[in-house]
């Protein structure tokens, strides 16, 4: 990957930020909407509190935290059941 030969003079921030974005477009996210769901995540505050912990994990594990911040911040949808035909 294009960006691994970079990733020892990015800061911490950008290293995972730019992985977790990688991930995400794996996954089959569009980039925009997966700026905006890292953007909106907890990710970066879970870096700043303690780093050596955050970084025993990888941009997988990172990705699926993303996702499930995501899926909490989305609107619960009503789930009525069709109604059948008399």
């Amino acid at each position: 990957m294009c960006v691994d030969k970079y990733a020892y003079d990015m800061s911490d921030e950008r290293f995972a930020y730019v992985y977790t974005l990688i991930e995400l477009v794996k996954r089959g996210y569009r980039r925009v909407d997966a700026r905006k769901m890292i953007e909106s995540s907890t990710l970066m505050g879970r870096l700043q509190l303690d780093s050596t912990f955050f970084f025993h994990y990888d941009e997988t594990t990172w990705a699926d935290w993303v996702i499930a911040d995501w899926q909490r911040q989305q609107p619960k949808k009503d789930y009525t059941p069709p109604k059948k035909a008399a």
